[in-house]
């Protein structure tokens, strides 16, 4: 689950919802996202993924990534990121409406 402009309680209405649906707790990832189409650098703040793991004990954490290049996914998967969701803006960019989107779950 992306947390894009997410506040915290509102994490916790929608993992709410999805438990009260049957999805069990260790079938979560919740992804710090940022929501700027690249993100700057200064923008990033990794350190969020580590608020959303204490806020949450036993979700699994995440990013999304929205960056140019690829310092800040392997960076968010050193700090303990289960799952890194690329999103390539520079296609966008490049290629009128397509997005390049890759997912990369560790095992």
């Amino acid at each position: 689950m992306s947390t894009g402009m997410s506040m915290p309680d509102e994490i916790a209405d929608a993992l709410d919802v999805l438990v009260k649906a049957g999805t069990p707790l260790e079938r979560i990832t919740v992804l710090h996202c940022n929501t700027e189409y690249p993100t700057p650098f200064e923008d990033v703040n990794l350190r969020a993924m580590n608020s959303i793991g204490q806020q949450f004990p036993g979700i699994r954490i995440g990013y999304s990534d929205h960056t140019l290049g690829i310092e800040v996914p392997i960076a968010a998967a050193a700090l303990g990121a289960s799952i890194i969701e690329s999103i390539s803006p520079w296609t966008r960019l490049f290629r009128g409406r397509t997005i390049r989107h890759r997912s990369i779950r560790q095992s």
